[in-house]
């Protein structure tokens, strides 16, 4: 095996998110003749696309399901833990090869990330890149980030999203020397990355992706303003309303439309 990709989705996302998205494209044009696996929950949402003896497969328990449907935050919060475990412990017993290279698509996902780092340090002839499609340097302190959070969310979960965000930025800040190589989507993040990454192997590639789009040209709207991505608090949807509030009362006729996916079962 030459290149192992850590690529295990969010089971509550599905392949809805923008990162599952951009992988599933570029593995359309993959050359057959390269050697790669991929790890992933099983259903795999990869599996329409690469032959099944690539796939590295693993179960989420049931218990996890069940918060995840009834205790959203905690369900999360156990899956991650979860996940990161058994991506390092499959991951660990299927590179024979030292010099494989790791490739992380969504490398501001803690679950991947981190087992990736521990695979890095174990096999350390191996390389490992890093795509980071999200990322901002955490300046507030805790309680600045509760106050934020807690526009949306009750105390408790408020405090606990910040706790998990200054987690993360600090194991981040301190692991992030060791990726061989980090792409971004943006001149604007590759500014802020070289913030807390001292080398100068960084690079961008935009995010496009193909998306059929239908267009009914008898049919004419217009829209002060758009919003594309997926309708959760984490793209700052509940921000954009708040703020088309505002609008509104400036200007009552402007109209906002919102394309994105919603999953009604975690609103």
């Amino acid at each position: 095996m030459d290149i192992l990709i850590i690529a295990a989705h969010q089971t509550y996302l599905k392949d809805y998110a923008g990162g599952y998205v951009r992988l599933k494209e570029l593995l359309k044009r993959i050359p057959a003749d390269l050697d790669y696996k991929i790890i992933d929950v099983s259903p795999s949402i990869y599996e329409d696309i690469v032959k099944k003896e690539r796939l590295l497969l693993f179960d989420i328990p049931l218990f996890i399901k069940f918060f995840i449907r009834f205790c959203f935050p905690l369900g999360v919060l156990f899956e991650r833990l979860w996940m990161s475990f058994v991506i390092y412990k499959l991951a660990r017993g299927n590179m024979r090869n030292k010099n494989t290279l790791i490739y992380v698509p969504l490398g501001e996902l803690p679950h991947l990330y981190l087992p990736a780092v521990f695979l890095k340090r174990r096999f350390s002839q191996s390389k490992l890149i890093v795509d980071i499609l999200n990322f901002g340097v955490v300046k507030d302190n805790i309680f600045q980030l509760t106050k934020r959070f807690n526009k949306n969310s009750n105390l408790i979960i408020s405090f606990g999203l910040a706790l998990f965000y200054q987690i993360h930025f600090l194991i981040l800040k301190n692991t992030i020397a060791e990726v061989d190589y980090i792409f971004t989507v943006s001149k604007e993040l590759i500014a802020e990355i070289k913030k807390i990454y001292p080398n100068s192997t960084i690079d961008y590639t935009p995010s496009g992706i193909n998306v059929p789009v239908v267009i009914n040209k008898k049919i004419k709207k217009k829209y002060l303003g758009v919003y594309v991505g997926r309708v959760t608090e984490q793209k700052g949807i509940y921000n954009l309303l708040e703020i088309w509030m505002k609008v509104v009362k400036e200007d009552p006729k402007a109209k906002l439309a919102i394309a994105g996916f919603m999953d009604l079962e975690n609103v």
